[in-house]
């Protein structure tokens, strides 16, 4: 009898320990988190008055674009909110968030738009030529030219008689030939500049307005990039928050999802990897929300003398119960465990 009952009891601990083996427990661990938006973009005024804008992507703690204005020394420059800047409002990606405007930059774009102008005006003057009335001028003062040559010819002629009869002196004949060759060149040049002003100037010329008209469009393109990143203009859409730094001018944060930053203790750190669930409790309701962690930080901080990881999580809430900077409770699921592992973590961590 004795001998039986013993078999009996060893039997009952053998299929007990086969039942703890093969049962699994589902395995959750409970962790604070804070709301933050999945995507922030951020205005702030820096040293020496130049601007950063900085676009933050909160569910993967990257900065994706990091630029800034800068300002030239002795450059007065005026910075301007759009008016839709608002606590509250609504910003679409592309829209105009703040207008910078240099006084150098526009100088320098003036000078040059009515540089570019005066070349373009002169190319077209190399092209075609010279006005009618001008060209008219010029065909006058050739005909006075020819005029002159002529006159010119007669006189050394009438010379040229006398001093073969001696009657005139040697200098004036050779004074008079000097003039009339003048009078000759001075019609070539005119021949030459009234053809000028029909035809048009040489290639030469009109290439060289060319390469200047480039360089000063090139120089326009320039500038106009520069007035373009003097433009703000919102990355993202979302909604302007309120901020309490004199030196921030704007923040935009993304809301279409929420993400959650949490702490983990690095002994549980093992346990959690990307991709698995996580349980968000709303505050003050028995409703909850399911999401899934996005990033595992690899960084260990010490936090009241014990070591911390942490990790981002996102959600997504459509009737939008959530709010930026609220604290809430969570749980993330891990695979579920057997019994005798449930009851050595309970106890070991």
């Amino acid at each position: 009898m004795i001998r039986i009952i013993s078999f009996t009891i060893i039997g009952l601990l053998i299929l007990t320990g086969f039942i703890f083996v093969s049962i699994e427990i589902p395995y959750s661990i409970n962790v604070p988190g804070k709301i933050i938006p999945c995507r922030e973009w951020v205005l702030v005024r820096g040293d020496n008055g130049i601007i950063i804008s900085t676009l933050y992507n909160n569910a993967l703690d990257t900065v994706v674009s990091y630029d800034v204005t800068n300002i030239e020394r002795g450059d007065y420059v005026n910075f301007k909110l759009h008016p839709a800047v608002v606590t509250g409002n609504f910003i679409a990606a592309g829209d105009t968030v703040g207008l910078v405007r240099s006084q150098v930059i526009e100088l320098q774009r003036t000078q040059l738009q009515g540089e570019l102008e005066t070349e373009l005006a002169s190319l077209e003057l190399y092209k075609t030529g010279e006005k009618e009335s001008i060209i008219r001028e010029a065909e006058f003062h050739l005909d006075y030219t020819r005029k002159q040559v002529e006159q010119q010819r007669r006189e050394v002629a009438r010379l040229q008689s006398l001093a073969l009869k001696e009657m005139t002196p040697a200098a004036d004949l050779e004074r008079a030939d000097t003039n009339l060759k003048l009078y000759e060149i001075q019609v070539d040049e005119a021949e030459a500049h009234l053809h000028t002003m029909k035809s048009g100037y040489k290639q030469q010329q009109i290439d060289w307005v060319l390469s200047r008209i480039h360089a000063l469009q090139n120089e326009i393109i320039v500038l106009e990039k520069r007035l373009q990143a003097s433009t703000m203009i919102s990355p993202i859409s979302g909604h302007v928050v309120c901020y309490s730094s004199c030196d921030t001018l704007a923040v935009i944060q993304d809301i279409s999802r929420y993400v959650v930053v949490f702490p983990i203790k690095c002994k549980n750190r093992k346990y959690i990897e990307e991709k698995q669930n996580m349980i968000l409790k709303l505050n003050g309701t028995k409703d909850s929300l399911t999401g899934t962690i996005e990033r595992m930080s690899p960084m260990i901080s010490s936090v009241n003398g014990k070591q911390m990881s942490g990790g981002t999580a996102v959600f997504e809430d459509e009737m939008k119960r959530l709010v930026p900077g609220m604290i809430v409770k969570c749980s993330i699921s891990c695979p579920p465990v057997n019994p005798n592992e449930f009851l050595w973590r309970f106890l070991t961590l």
